[in-house]
């Protein structure tokens, strides 16, 4: 499940040949959601990339299905 935040910026750019202003639309945001890894190697190639923030969920699921426990981080620290 992802979801993105984003905004819009439109700026100008210049003028073109008649004099009319050229503008351009910059789109950021953030990309937030969830990844699943049945491979522990996978989680390896990609860990500098997964950055957690606080509020974050983490879930994790146990072999039997009725144990499914969800967790908040609230504090974050630099390795």
């Amino acid at each position: 499940m992802l979801k993105l935040t984003f905004t819009v910026h439109k700026t100008c750019t210049g003028k073109d040949a008649c004099g009319k202003k050229i503008f351009k639309s910059i789109l950021s945001g953030k990309l937030h959601g969830s990844m699943l890894f049945y491979d522990l190697n996978k989680v390896g190639k990609y860990i500098d990339k997964i950055h957690p923030e606080v509020g974050d969920l983490v879930t994790i699921d146990f072999p039997d299905d009725s144990n499914l426990e969800k967790y908040e981080i609230t504090d974050c620290f630099d390795k």
